[in-house]
Order: structure tokens, then C-alpha cells, then sequence
């Protein structure tokens, strides 16, 4: 990052931007948690079929990640 740099907030329309005091992080899905045999699913299928994939398996959580340590 180049120092003394401000990006503008991406905001919703009509949303509020947050103060420029706040400091704010998004932290993707895919950095906590393993994914990967999702997102082939995704790639290889369509929403359909990958809707009622992530349907049946929403009681299985994710395995461990190690992407955090």
C-alpha cells in the first residue's frame, strides 16, 4: 500500500460510507475456511445443481483450514 493513500468505501446505493475514522476488513470466505471442493462443484455444474449441492450439505461443516496458521 502506498502510504498517505485513501481508496473511497464501495458502498450499497443509498448506503452510509463509514466514517473515514473506521477502520474496516473483509475477510473472504476462502481464507477461513477450505472450500475448494465447493467451488469445483460450482465450476463444474450449474446454479441448480449447485444450489441443492450446498442444501444437502449445510449441516456438514467445512474442514480445518490452515491458510490462518
Amino acid at each position: 500500500m502506498v502510504a498517505n493513500s485513501y481508496a473511497a468505501p464501495i458502498t450499497a446505493p443509498g448506503a452510509h460510507a463509514p466514517a473515514l475514522s473506521t477502520f474496516v476488513i473483509g475477510i473472504s470466505s476462502s481464507a477461513l475456511f477450505d472450500t475448494r471442493e465447493s467451488d469445483a462443484y460450482f465450476q463444474n455444474h450449474d446454479l441448480e445443481k449447485y444450489v441443492t449441492y450446498q442444501i444437502e450439505r449445510e449441516d456438514i461443516p467445512f474442514p480445518d483450514v490452515t491458510s490462518l496458521f
